[in-house]
């Protein structure tokens, strides 16, 4: 999964000549889906889009609060487009997920971002429609995630995700060879954990 995340001092969105969504000061993110996305894509992808540093803070400090700090607003808006391979001059877009299912993920995406934040605060778009877009930039400043490249961040989010199922499941009375395998998990996951903790307090 990839999005291109713009800031922008507002923008507004229309199909069909009507209106759609609109925000002001905050956040215009394109996301693109492919075959392999699921769901610790989409909230790997969240968790970075609201927590990226693109504004000043209170002191003037360049770099140094995020789009939940501010209250500002987020476009979500799907662009298949964005997994193209060029032939010639063509474009082909084959690794972009088909429409039916890429819509269900990117509807779970949306839901997930509103769930995070401040569900009005989170605008979306016209899926599979067409769509026109205006929108002020500011800046400008444009950054781009791929999800699927930061293998790293998605096993964190996967060890994360074992760990709150086995938490809502609650624990059964394993046996000598299960609980030695259990232990062996659990220790794995701690060290799992702070090698995470120690990069994003680098970061």
């Amino acid at each position: 999964m990839k999005i291109i995340i713009q800031r922008v001092l507002k923008a507004s969105l229309t199909s069909e000549e009507k209106l759609v969504s609109q925000i002001n000061k905050g956040l215009m993110v394109l996301v693109g889906i492919t075959h392999t996305d699921n769901y610790m894509d989409y909230q790997y992808l969240a968790n970075k889009i609201l927590k990226l540093k693109l504004w000043p803070d209170e002191k003037g400090k360049a770099w140094s609060s995020n789009v939940v700090d501010n209250k500002f607003d987020i476009l979500l808006v799907s662009q298949f487009t964005l997994y193209h391979q060029l032939k010639g001059t063509k474009p082909d877009f084959h690794d972009a997920m088909n429409g039916e299912k890429a819509q269900i993920l990117y509807n779970e995406f949306l839901e997930y971002l509103r769930k995070q934040y401040i569900a009005d605060k989170v605008q979306p778009g016209a899926f599979g429609q067409y769509m026109n877009i205006e929108m002020v930039c500011d800046g400008p400043v444009t950054i781009t995630v791929d999800s699927i490249k930061d293998e790293k961040a998605l096993k964190k989010q996967e060890a994360l995700q074992r760990r709150a199922q086995k938490q809502s499941q609650g624990k059964q009375i394993p046996d000598n060879d299960e609980a030695k395998q259990d232990q062996e998990e659990q220790k794995q996951q701690e060290e799992e954990q702070k090698s995470y903790e120690k990069e994003d307090n680098k970061q």
